[in-house]
């Protein structure tokens, strides 16, 4: 504790009246010290108050020892559970495509979600570059066909079947082109089952580097939905299960999609 903390310690709300009992007993030790007839009990009085004077610097340094190290534990408790929870934010705020994909140096991304595809609809001239520098693209669509989709109930959506499938069919519309431009760096397939997240993942060949994952809410606009940022290197845990239940089983569960299909 270098002098400079040690004089806020005794200046501090906390220690103000220590502070001031043990100027007033220096004072009083070092005046009875060196005219002893203006204490009437003699010089043990003055030893006693000095003596008091150090318990009570001692008292300070102990509590703001204390507090120190608690205050660091409070700010690695923090820390942590910050971590641990993750960080929500709304959609239109996830890190630009260049931060997540280019600045990591990604060479694949995953895509699964209808939520997700607002990235391929939105950004075709960013990914129709993607491909042609011979990077890689996996994509799950919502296969339009599925006659469930004629009984699902998506209040999340605002869902009405016929609407939901021409959109469905318009996002396919999109990837054909994107399959168009380098038909060996894409893989698409189509599936029955309709997410409860969109999921978008970086470098999912190398197991995973990052990951955004959007909650689908009832009834919640588009773009206030809730998201997250995952790091396999900070996040493993919760990272691979989004990984295996989304990169591994729902796409060996998925259907291949070609790009002669109508």
């Amino acid at each position: 504790m270098n002098l400079q903390y040690a004089l806020k310690a005794f200046i501090r709300k906390e220690n103000i009246l220590t502070t001031i009992t043990i100027i007033i007993a220096i004072v009083i030790a070092v005046a009875g010290l060196l005219k002893s007839e203006i204490i009437d009990t003699g010089r043990q009085f003055p030893v006693i108050l000095a003596l008091l004077a150090l318990i009570g610097i001692n008292t300070i340094f102990e509590r703001e020892t204390r507090f120190v190290s608690l205050q660091k534990s409070l700010d690695d408790i923090s820390k942590s559970i910050s971590h641990e929870s993750g960080i929500f934010i709304n959609f239109k705020k996830v890190p630009s495509y260049d931060k997540l994909f280019i600045d990591n140096g990604a060479t694949e991304v995953f895509i699964a979600g209808s939520q997700s595809f607002s990235i391929i609809c939105s950004q075709m001239t960013f990914w129709e570059k993607w491909l042609k520098d011979g990077k890689k693209m996996k994509i799950i669509a919502q296969n339009p066909e599925n006659k469930g989709l004629e009984h699902l109930i998506l209040p999340m959506y605002g869902y009405e079947y016929k609407e939901y499938k021409q959109g469905m069919k318009g996002v396919l519309g999109k990837i054909k082109k994107l399959m168009a431009i380098n038909l060996s760096c894409i893989n698409v397939k189509l599936s029955d089952n309709s997410p409860a997240h969109g999921v978008t993942i970086v470098d999912g060949h190398l197991g995973g580097t990052a990951m955004i994952v959007t909650f689908y809410l009832p009834f919640c606009d588009v773009t206030s939905r809730p998201s997250v940022v995952l790091y396999k290197s900070k996040d493993a845990e919760i990272f691979d299960l989004f990984f295996n239940a989304y990169y591994k089983n729902l796409w060996d569960n998925s259907k291949i999609f070609s790009h002669s299909a109508r």
